[in-house]
């Protein structure tokens, strides 16, 4: 299925990068997130800072993105520009959470918004999150606590190697989840 994200993205500063880019991470729930800050900080990690963030999750009527396995995504940082993703299909066969996704900025906050709404995107689902960013090896760990949700671990990194070897190096143990936020929050929300 094909969208219109390039025609998007083209509106946004910073345009279209057509270059694939993959999302490659790991995310697991946690109940110290304190404790797994201590742990990053003790094993050399550098923290990067802790933001509030809010993230609109959009669609087509009909769900044909999310029928496709894909999301589109408008994410809100007090004081920062409006960053529009695409997030195509994961691939299936791995544990870690891998897939297609493009990003670009859209300023100023909010423009992006009357353009969403024009070609007839409905919102499926907002997530409002604290995370806690550190950097390891080469890969973002992420500490989140999800409004209506709870705490989690992420690690996104280059290649899937990197991104286990942190995970191991936090010992961050069982299968990792590989539901975004926005369909855990779903989910729970339906039980």
């Amino acid at each position: 299925m094909h969208f219109s994200i390039p025609v998007l993205a083209s509106v946004c500063r910073g345009g279209y990068n057509s270059a694939m880019a993959q999302e490659i991470e790991m995310k697991y729930r946690v109940a110290d997130l304190t404790a797994m800050a201590e742990k990053l900080v003790n094993i050399g990690a550098a923290e990067v800072g802790i933001v509030e963030q809010t993230d609109r999750y959009l669609d087509f009527p009909g769900r044909l993105m999310l029928a496709a396995d894909s999301g589109l995504r408008v994410r809100r940082v007090p004081g920062r520009d409006d960053v529009l993703t695409f997030k195509g299909p994961r691939q299936q066969g791995t544990t870690a959470k891998i897939r297609e996704e493009l990003e670009s900025a859209c300023s100023p906050a909010g423009s992006i918004d009357a353009i969403l709404d024009a070609m007839g995107m409905v919102e499926l689902i907002t997530v409002r999150k604290q995370r806690q960013a550190f950097a390891l090896d080469g890969c973002d760990v992420l500490l989140d606590t999800i409004d209506g949700l709870g705490t989690f671990v992420e690690v996104e990194g280059p290649t899937l190697e990197s991104v286990q070897a942190v995970c191991e190096k936090l010992a961050l143990a069982g299968d990792p989840i590989r539901t975004g936020y926005a369909q855990l929050l779903a989910d729970s929300r339906s039980d």
